[in-house]
């Protein structure tokens, strides 16, 4: 069976949305530690992010340009779930108000960015298993109808 087209677009969208978001975070928190000034379990966090960020470069980049369209989608889950978590340690164990983590280094409004586009990349991921689990359905659904074979015309003679 082949890839309905607007699959491979949908699919193609959703890993270019992970690709980059993924790409933002990496970049925000690589200048909040270069920056320094946090320490502790902020500092911990901050690489957690990057840690995850450049795991998820990695998979976006390769699974855009050889997609596995119907296999990856538990593994997208799998991703999705991590870049949630992020976000729940980021805003419930940081805060909001940005005062424990980046407030010696002045960059709250780096930290809401991120966390934007943390939630960008934790729905990229959502979509893109969601895509492909339906995908997956289509296909199981398609390969058990049995295929009706051609009747033969009936002859009738007059």
């Amino acid at each position: 069976m082949s890839v309905p087209a607007s699959h491979r677009a949908w699919s193609w969208a959703f890993r270019s949305l992970q690709l980059i978001s993924a790409i933002v975070v990496v970049i925000i928190n690589s200048v909040n530690l270069l920056e320094g000034g946090i320490d502790g379990n902020g500092r911990d966090l901050l690489f957690t992010i990057e840690c995850v960020s450049s795991v998820s470069i990695f998979a976006a980049f390769i699974w855009l340009f050889f997609p596995l369209y119907f296999i990856l989608w538990p593994i997208d889950i799998i991703f999705s779930l991590v870049w949630w978590g992020i976000f729940a340690s980021l805003i419930f164990g940081v805060g909001t108000d940005c005062s424990s983590l980046y407030k010696s280094t002045g960059s709250c409004h780096d930290t809401e960015a991120a966390v934007v586009f943390i939630i960008l990349s934790a729905t990229g991921w959502l979509l893109s298993a969601t895509l492909g689990f339906l995908g997956q359905m289509r296909l199981e659904q398609q390969e058990s109808q049995p295929s009706q074979p051609s009747q033969p015309e009936k002859l009738t003679i007059v």
